[in-house]
C-alpha cells in the first residue's frame, strides 16, 4: 500500500521516505492538485489513499468532502473523507514544508546551516523545489537527525499517522490516529 501514500513534491517525498522508510517507495506526485487529481478522478478514487500536502494560500477543492480528524496546533492536519466509501485522508504540513521544517529545527536546536544548507526561508524554499532535492545527502542527513530526535511532537505525530495508515489502509483506527 505504500504507492497508495502520495507526497506533492520532491522534498516531501524524501521526508516521508526518511521518516517512514519503504522498501518500494512512495507515490510521488508534482503537486497537491496532482494529488488531487489522482485521489478524486485518478486509479485511487475508489481505493485506499493517502495524499500529503502543504497548507499553502489555494486550498484543494477537493478538501470541501473532509473532515479534520485530528491535528498538531499551527503544524499538522489530519482529514478523512466524509463518504464512508472513499478511505481518502490527507495530511496537510502547516503553513508549508519549508518553514515547517525550519520550525521544528528551531525546537530541537538543529541547524541547517551545520549540513551545508542555506536557512534563509525563500533560498530553502527554491533548494526543496529542485527534482534534485529528491536524493539530496544534505537533506536526507537534515531529515534523519529530525527523525532520530523522536522527541519532537510534531514529528513523532506525522511518523505515526503515516506508519498506521500504510499498516491499516482500510482499517485505519480513528482513534489509535488521534492518540498517534
Amino acid at each position: 500500500m505504500d504507492k497508495s501514500i502520495m507526497p506533492e513534491c520532491y522534498a516531501d517525498t524524501l521526508l516521508i521516505e526518511t521518516l517512514v522508510p519503504t522498501k518500494i517507495g512512495y507515490n510521488h506526485q508534482t503537486g497537491c492538485f496532482t494529488v488531487e487529481r489522482e485521489m478524486r478522478l485518478g486509479k485511487f478514487n475508489d481505493r485506499f489513499a493517502v495524499g500529503i500536502i502543504d497548507n499553502d494560500k489555494v486550498q484543494i477543492k477537493y478538501l470541501k468532502e473532509f473532515e479534520v480528524i485530528d491535528k498538531a496546533e499551527g503544524s499538522l492536519i489530519l482529514w478523512r473523507h466524509r463518504g464512508k466509501a472513499r478511505h481518502h485522508y490527507i495530511i496537510q504540513i502547516c503553513p508549508a514544508l519549508e518553514q515547517w521544517i525550519l520550525d521544528v529545527c528551531g525546537q530541537e536546536v538543529i541547524r541547517i546551516g551545520d549540513f551545508g544548507i542555506d536557512p534563509d526561508l525563500e533560498v530553502w524554499k527554491k533548494y526543496t523545489k529542485s527534482s534534485r532535492s529528491m536524493d539530496d545527502k544534505k537533506l536526507k542527513a537534515l531529515f534523519q537527525e529530525m527523525s532520530s530526535k523522536n522527541q519532537n511532537i510534531n514529528v513523532r505525530k506525522l511518523k505515526s499517522w503515516i506508519t498506521h495508515l500504510k499498516e491499516q489502509n482500510y482499517k485505519a483506527d480513528i482513534k489509535a490516529l488521534q492518540n498517534g
